[in-house]
């Protein structure tokens, strides 16, 4: 989801092969640096709303500690 996010790969040379979570899941929670990690092809035909609780679902995905993920399956 990340990757949809953001229109980039996992890891990037460009970014001395930084890893695109450790580069980007900070800026999920920062509403002004989100509108610069969104893919500019996904720019304008989204309600910004939705972009935000977009971004909250990939930061709760790309949780740490696995039981603060949300779970796979419907319960």
């Amino acid at each position: 989801m990340l990757e949809i996010l953001t229109g980039r790969k996992p890891f990037e040379r460009s970014r001395s092969e930084q890893s695109l979570f450790r580069w980007e899941t900070p800026q999920l929670h920062d509403i002004d640096a989100l509108d610069d990690v969104v893919d500019s092809s996904l720019k304008g035909p989204y309600p910004p709303k939705s972009l935000l609780r977009f971004a909250d679902v990939v930061a709760l995905c790309v949780q740490s500690e696995p039981e603060f993920r949300p779970p796979m399956y419907r319960r």
